[in-house]
């Protein structure tokens, strides 16, 4: 799990307080060792910057939850499922401001699921925002909402 995932940060430039995207450093120097990376992403914002960088990669599969309003930042549209041989490798999910754990943990169990199923990731790399906690910003998450969702990953 990443801490800051600096998941803003774009190739060329810093975004939206994140100087470097930490959780594509990773996934980077991890493909010196693995051959496909499954990256989730989770906050109350949309992981702009790591859907550019791995746009196109085949070997890196982005899964974002993030709020679809108001804290939508422009991207992050169902339609952008990644393009060239990425295309189909970038999953979003907008979920509703205050939806709370059961619209989150659906979202794991029923649409993450299936892409590890044929994409069999050797790594695992959680993009950790925990603004989308009920006490923050939105998506109205508890505790057990982020852990549900966890275990739903190492499934």
């Amino acid at each position: 799990m990443l801490r800051p995932p600096g998941h803003h940060a774009e190739p060329v430039r810093a975004r939206g307080f994140c100087l470097f995207n930490n959780v594509a450093v990773a996934a980077a120097q991890a493909k010196l060792g693995c051959e496909l990376i499954l990256i989730v992403d989770w906050d109350a914002r949309h992981g702009s910057g790591t859907q550019d960088i791995f746009w196109a990669d085949l070997d890196v599969l982005f899964f974002d939850t993030y709020c679809a309003a108001p804290f939508y930042l422009g991207s992050g549209h169902l339609q952008e499922v990644g393009g060239g041989l990425g295309e189909g490798n970038n999953i979003n999910v907008p979920i509703p401001e205050d939806a709370g754990d059961i619209a989150f943990e659906k979202a794991f169990r029923e649409i993450l699921i299936a892409p590890p199923d044929y994409f069999k990731p050797d790594l695992v790399l959680i993009s950790a925002g925990f603004d989308a906690h009920r006490n923050d910003m939105a998506l109205n998450l508890s505790y057990d909402g982020f852990q549900c969702s966890l275990a739903s990953i190492r499934a």
